[in-house]
């Protein structure tokens, strides 16, 4: 369980340093106005300013505060029993399944593991699929998956990624994409098929 506590730490640590970054967002709008206008209140420029900052200041309070939470929540590991991931297998009774067969699996060959940018993990053994994610952990028996593809949300015009399974259901996985990881499936799950748009409207 060593990698998925390992990826839930980054998946928190990611969690709040948005939240902070958020918060003082919020601050650095609304602390401009007041500066703005007691610095150009007889400018020409007093518009354009306000415009101006209303956009860039809100970002840089945005970035400064997700480096700030990074370093303010260094987290290591969590444990993987305090987890929703862990509530969610113990719920549906594969808990104990599921913990030896990843303790099994997880340095073999054709094991994948992936963790992006945005704060999101993957993690595909022979017999698991699992989304890493500290809010919103999904996971199926690998061997289910009929089809994996990038599918359109239309009504946010974003894209997420799709699993087709046996039993003609789906499973959503927001913000993650199945580019950054299609070769590799391909090599090692060859029965699994990738593509786009196998949901019909």
């Amino acid at each position: 369980m060593e990698y998925i506590e390992e990826v839930l730490a980054k998946c928190k640590k990611d969690d709040k340093s948005t939240v902070v970054g958020t918060i003082l967002a919020g601050v650095f709008f609304f602390g401009m106005f007041p500066i703005v206008i007691i610095f150009f209140n007889v400018s020409k420029l007093l518009g354009l300013m306000l415009f101006l900052g209303a956009f860039l200041i809100p970002t840089i309070g945005f970035l400064l505060g997700t480096r700030l939470g990074k370093i303010l929540f260094n987290l290591k590991k969590v444990k993987f029993n305090k987890t929703k991931l862990y509530k969610k297998l113990e719920k549906k009774g594969y808990l104990n399944e599921f913990i030896d067969t990843i303790n099994k699996e997880i340095n073999n060959v054709s094991t994948i593991k992936y963790y992006d940018e945005n704060g999101h993990g993957l993690l595909i053994t022979e017999t698991w699929f699992v989304f890493i994610d500290s809010l919103y952990p999904k996971f199926v028996k690998t061997s289910e998956i009929v089809k994996i593809s990038d599918e359109l949300d239309v009504n946010r015009s974003r894209f997420f990624m799709c699993l087709e399974l046996k039993n003609n259901k789906y499973i959503r996985i927001d913000h993650l994409s199945c580019d950054e990881i299609e070769k590799e499936i391909k090599i090692k799950y060859p029965n699994i098929e990738i593509g786009t748009g196998i949901i019909e409207e």
